[in-house]
C-alpha cells in the first residue's frame, strides 16, 4: 500500500470514522493496531507473521527484563535489540548488501535468493530494489 494510493486514503478513512466514534471509544487503541495490521499486510500478506513474531518476542523479552533474574535481564534485554537489528537488516538492507558482494543481484540463488528481491520502502525509485537497475 502506497502512501498516495486510494487504498492508503479509504484506510485512513475507515480509521478516523471508526476510532472517532463514541461507541468505539473503549476500542480505541484496538483499532489502531488492526489498521495498522493491513496496513502492512496488505501487499505481502506473509510479512504480518513476521511483525507479530517480532512483536510477541519483544513483549516476551520486555517482560523478561522487567520480571526476571537479576543475572538474565541483561541477556533478554541483548537479544530483544539483536533480533530487532537483524530484522531490519535483513528486510531493509539485504539487497544493498548483496549487490556489493554480487554483480548481478538476479544470479543469486539458493532459499534465500527472494530475500535480495524484496522491494525497500524508502530510498528506492518507485519500489524497486536497490541493485535491480530499474
Amino acid at each position: 500500500m502506497l502512501f498516495f494510493g486510494i487504498e492508503f486514503f479509504v484506510l485512513i478513512a475507515i480509521t478516523f470514522s471508526l476510532y472517532y466514534l463514541k461507541i468505539f471509544r473503549k476500542y480505541q487503541v484496538a483499532i489502531l493496531i488492526l489498521a495498522s495490521f493491513v496496513f502492512y499486510a496488505f501487499n505481502q500478506p506473509w510479512l504480518l507473521t513476521v511483525l507479530v513474531l517480532s512483536i510477541l518476542f519483544n513483549a516476551a523479552a520486555s517482560y523478561l527484563v522487567y520480571t526476571g533474574r537479576q543475572n538474565r535481564r541483561l541477556f533478554w534485554a541483548v537479544s530483544g535489540v539483536v533480533l530487532n537489528l537483524a530484522l531490519l537488516i535483513l528486510f531493509k538492507y539485504s539487497a544493498l548488501i548483496a549487490s556489493i558482494f554480487v554483480a548481478n543481484v538476479k544470479a543469486i540463488e539458493g532459499p534465500g535468493a527472494f530475500i535480495v528481491t524484496l522491494p525497500l520502502p524508502l530510498g528506492t525509485r518507485h519500489g524497486a530494489p536497490l541493485g535491480t537497475g530499474h
